[in-house]
């Protein structure tokens, strides 16, 4: 499974690349839409997690689900929720709340990886 990490949280890298490990996957890291965007075009990507904070707006949540139908995408925010169902009306996305620890969110990843096999 490759899984996409967009965030500027850079204390994070070295948990999702163990994490990586334990599932024999592959990590990316992007922390901005930009270098997002040039790996979902370079790369075989399963799950994208977005830190919406990261994020200068919504469009690279609107650009995966119209260019790349595949990918499952985990929110982590703390942004009003209005603001992101407004966007994720169309998608397939999971809505993860800031509070949730490492762990918790480490293991919905991996279910989110393998309902796409």
């Amino acid at each position: 499974m490759n899984i996409l990490i967009v965030s500027n949280r850079n204390d994070l890298y070295d948990e999702w690349e163990d994490f990586a490990v334990t599932l024999d996957s592959r990590v990316f890291f992007a922390t901005d839409r930009k270098q997002a965007v040039s790996l979902l075009e370079c790369e075989h990507i399963d799950v994208a997690v977005l830190d919406v904070r990261a994020m200068s707006d919504l469009g690279l949540l609107k650009y995966i689900n119209d260019t790349h139908t595949k990918v499952r995408v985990m929110l982590v925010t703390q942004e009003r929720m209005s603001d992101l169902v407004a966007v994720a009306r169309d998608g397939h996305y999971s809505l993860v709340g800031d509070n949730l620890d490492i762990a918790s969110l480490l293991h919905l990843i991996a279910e989110a990886g393998m309902e796409g096999k």
